[in-house]
């Protein structure tokens, strides 16, 4: 994988790949009002740790992006998204994006 996708960054925003510690607040924004247009996940944050370990293959296998999004003007993540089907050679996906709501 180009490592310049791991890392994208503008005036207001920076992005970084989303690590197990992330893996709270993941579960937090996805059960959150924002996050109820999304599909439907367990109530137990156990099921979301498994989850993310299947995601890691799929990131070591350069196929997904697992994103956080860092407000640099709050100072905080404010947002997920992933990046998905990356090792397909004419499209990718961009999904799941949820943002606080600032």
């Amino acid at each position: 994988m180009d490592r310049r996708l791991l890392s994208p960054e503008s005036t207001l925003i920076r992005m970084r790949p989303a690590t197990i510690e992330d893996v709270p607040y993941i579960f937090d924004i996805r059960h959150s009002e924002r996050g109820q247009w999304l599909n439907a996940t367990s109530p137990d944050i156990a099921d979301q740790y498994s989850y993310f370990r299947s995601y890691e293959m799929r990131f070591n296998a350069s196929d997904e992006v697992y994103f956080i999004i860092f407000d640099k003007k709050l100072g905080r993540d404010t947002g997920i998204v992933r990046m998905t089907r990356i090792s397909e050679t004419e499209n990718f996906g961009w999904e799941g994006l949820v943002m606080e709501p600032e």
